[in-house]
């Protein structure tokens, strides 16, 4: 790699990081942030191209996976998180190299009490699977969920297709798949996965987290911007949706630039004053330490209607596309930003795609 080439891959990672950390509400010092750069550089030195958002999903899925252990050793032996957090992301430079292609091997370790080793070899099966196979993959996931969920633990449907998806041999399927474009091979894997992740759920130790529900009068909320808000000094990030920035400029329907930021601002803005009183569910804390927040106005959720007023936009990679109907509704009727042309949100901040509108 030139010069110019290294310096956008250490971006990319650096950016990778600091969504990671922002959406899981974690801190790190500057020299353990360093080295998890380092880290993941060397990590993906043999990659023809990296981004942001796979740097994010990477470091989120052995996050997610190993969360309640994490969570275990920290209870037990007064370890510290964010050291626990290291010996995860670290641990998980180790990988196989298969002469004919590469194939993500994630070697897990978090101190002396767990070792997982997950390996993942080419299909020699392309025939699709069957429609029962389809059900039990399925089964299986709503399974995991069950489980995890009856112990309080972060773990959804989502979470766990996010993770299968990125297993090189099916990683074209999408969350919403019904798996049947699976062939016999991916099937296989996909199987023996999730088998040794019902073992692993059934073994892991509940979440201590309780659901933190808050009410907010409207008088007090102060609006900063088209996701974020302030009440009695603390700071809350909307779930589920991401606003256009303050200074993001969109296009009309003329071609004409105007500040789609200060619209999603004021468009918040005038549904709290609307509103009398607004339930929010703290869900986690952010790097920012603002709280991660779901919000309902006369029982409707917030994320939802901004999403129909065309403001914001549905943060399917984390929202699991909770709010695609109402963005479904806002483009077709050509509401708000969906009347003209806009760089999403993530991208502007990202400077990625920035001749959407070209």
């Amino acid at each position: 790699m030139n010069e110019q080439e290294i310096k956008d891959r250490q971006k990319a990672i650096q950016e990778g990081v600091d969504d990671f950390l922002d959406d899981h509400g974690i801190d790190l010092t500057t020299q353990n942030m360093s080295r998890i750069n380092k880290h993941l550089f060397k990590n993906f030195e043999d990659e023809s191209s990296i981004s942001a958002t796979g740097i994010n999903d990477f470091l989120s899925r052995i996050f997610e996976y190993n969360e309640g252990n994490i969570a275990a050793m920290n209870s037990k032996d007064g370890s510290s998180y964010e050291d626990s957090l290291m010996s995860i992301i670290i641990a998980a430079e180790k990988r196989t190299k298969n002469p004919a292609k590469i194939w993500l091997k994630i070697i897990i370790i978090v101190s002396l009490l767990i070792a997982s080793v997950v390996y993942f070899q080419p299909s020699t099966h392309s025939d699709p699977i069957t429609v029962t196979q389809s059900e039990k993959l399925k089964s299986m996931v709503s399974k995991i969920v069950k489980v995890e969920q009856s112990k309080n633990n972060k773990t959804s449907h989502i979470a766990i297709w996010n993770t299968l998806k990125e297993l090189e041999a099916i990683k074209n399927e999408g969350y919403k798949s019904s798996y049947k474009d699976f062939t016999q091979g991916q099937y296989t894997i996909a199987k023996d996965y999730l088998e040794e992740w019902i073992e692993k759920a059934k073994n892991a130790p509940p979440s201590n987290t309780k659901t933190n529900w808050i009410s907010l009068a409207s008088s007090k909320i102060r609006v900063i911007d088209g996701d974020t808000f302030e009440a009695n000094t603390q700071r809350y990030r909307l779930w589920g949706v991401d606003a256009f920035e303050m200074k993001q400029k969109c296009l009309d329907e003329n071609k004409m630039l105007y500040s789609c930021g200060i619209k999603s601002k004021e468009t918040l803005e005038k549904i709290f004053e609307e509103a009398k009183e607004i339930p929010c569910q703290e869900t986690t804390k952010d790097r920012y330490k603002r709280f991660v927040v779901k919000c309902k106005i006369d029982g409707i959720p917030l994320g939802g209607l901004l999403a129909v007023s065309g403001w914001a936009i549905d943060y399917e990679k984390y929202s699991g596309g909770e709010f695609q109907k109402e963005q479904i509704q806002a483009q077709t009727s050509k509401t708000g930003a969906w009347n003209g042309c806009f760089i999403k949100p993530w991208d502007y901040r990202h400077k990625e795609n920035l001749n959407a509108c070209d």
